[in-house]
């Protein structure tokens, strides 16, 4: 007794079932190569927290501008006790660094050429240990300060339309 062949569209189909199985597999392993690493928190150390409560007392609209701005690629010394500077205009940057358990993120910004559209946009948020420091500002003028604690290894990155901007993390 002889298996009849198949006719070629249902071979033609398996190929393809076949082709579209080991695509899948390739972008399955590409995404979990490629996907961020979750932060790994140390036992018993406090988990990172941004003092939201605290942030809103110490916004202060209408602040002095920075006195100088850097492009952001600039590689200067650091100030004794600033774990990360940033500074620049229009654009986004991002840093990476090390902090204590105790630390503070003190930001400004100034957007005056957005002053007709009722201010610019001024983002700051943080990646890795410091997932939970953020700050989102609309206007012309803003500075604040925001109290951190939980340390270890993360990063911040700014995003902002604004002229100019200046981030620092300072240990206390």
């Amino acid at each position: 007794m002889e298996v009849p062949k198949l006719p070629w569209y249902r071979r033609f189909g398996v190929v393809v079932l076949a082709a579209n199985l080991v695509v899948a597999a390739v972008l399955v392993v590409a995404l979990v190569a490629l996907w961020p690493r979750a932060a790994v928190q140390r036992p018993g150390a406090p988990a990172t927290t941004a003092g939201v409560d605290r942030q809103a007392e110490q916004v202060v609209p209408g602040g002095s501008e920075p006195a100088a701005v850097l492009p952001t690629s600039t590689r200067a010394r650091l100030e004794p006790g600033v774990l990360w500077h940033g500074r620049g205009s229009a654009g986004s940057v991002s840093g990476w660094f090390a902090a204590p358990g105790r630390w503070r993120v003190v930001w400004s910004f100034n957007c005056r050429s957005f002053a007709r559209y009722g201010g610019g946009n001024f983002k700051l948020y943080g990646a890795g240990v410091f997932a939970g420091v953020s700050v989102q500002r609309f206007g012309v003028r803003g500075r604040g300060v925001l109290p951190v604690t939980g340390g270890g290894r993360g990063g911040l990155t700014v995003e902002s339309v604004c002229d100019r901007w200046t981030v620092k993390a300072v240990a206390p």
